[in-house]
């Protein structure tokens, strides 16, 4: 039987993180470190170890968000 989920999951390592800029939202352009890109692929890593699969799934506009979901679904798949 088909179990739901909501998962949330939050961006991988940002240069503002490295640089211990508060972000809260006020920026969407900081783009993940490398260390948040291999953050991202072993997050897809995971996702397709534990079999998860996404009907859908809703990233907010920011750069960081946007590059670890690209990064882990690509992975997954």
């Amino acid at each position: 039987m088909k179990q739901d989920c909501l998962c949330f999951i939050r961006h991988g390592e940002s240069e503002a993180n490295i640089q211990t800029i508060y972000i809260g939202g006020q920026t969407v352009s900081c783009p993940l470190t490398e260390k948040g890109q291999e953050q991202a692929f072993l997050l897809g890593k995971r996702l397709q170890y534990e079999n998860m699969k996404f009907d859908y799934y809703f990233c907010s506009t920011a750069v960081r968000a946007k590059q670890t979901a690209d990064i882990a679904l690509e992975t997954m798949n």
